[in-house]
């Protein structure tokens, strides 16, 4: 009978520190539609006064004018009698005609102005009822980005950060807000 004992103890110790860093960035879009019906029904009483004012102004004028044409006429007759020494009688006559002309021209204006004003006050009272139904539409886009990054070492800490940047694009607005995601674990690696 043989008997053999063999003990061996093997001991060994391995570390090792292995760093990794990375970081990822993407960049998606969503696009939301809210619909909203709305129902509303609403009535008022609407009372106004109108006041208006009329003012008329009325100018005649009228103008006449008359020409008037007048001619006299003038004829004369001179007649010269002449008595020569010798006792002989001589007549001269003559004639002469002239015509004298008048021209007259009378002009008259007359205007005449009138204003009248005229007042009015309305009092009206209307009461409706109005009821309708709209539909709101409510869209927007979302563009996010996100940032992710871990660093992490064997044996020590695993840091990992997650930052989402979300920026709201609506018709007439356009806002940004960030996330920040920090996880923190510790591995450990052999």
């Amino acid at each position: 009978m043989h008997m053999h004992a063999h003990a061996e103890t093997h001991g060994h110790t391995r570390m090792h520190t292995h760093a990794n860093v990375f970081t990822c960035t993407h960049t998606y879009a969503c696009t939301y539609t809210n619909t909203h019906i709305c129902t509303c029904m609403h009535s008022h009483a609407h009372t106004y006064t109108r006041m208006y004012m009329y003012v008329c102004t009325c100018i005649h004028m009228y103008v006449h004018v008359r020409t008037r044409t007048h001619m006299h006429v003038h004829t004369y007759v001179h007649v010269h009698t002449h008595t020569y020494a010798h006792a002989s009688t001589h007549m001269h006559a003559h004639a002469h005609t002239y015509s004298h002309a008048h021209v007259r021209m009378h002009t008259y204006i007359h205007m005449h102005m009138s204003v009248c004003t005229r007042t009015q006050i309305c009092i009206r009272t209307r009461m409706h009822t109005c009821m309708h139904t709209y539909v709101h539409v409510h869209m927007y886009t979302q563009l996010c980005t996100c940032v992710h990054a871990c660093a992490y070492t064997c044996m020590y800490t695993l840091m990992h950060m997650y930052v989402h940047i979300c920026t709201y694009l609506h018709t007439a607005h356009t806002y940004t807000h960030v996330h920040v995601y920090k996880h923190t674990h510790v591995c450990t690696c052999t």
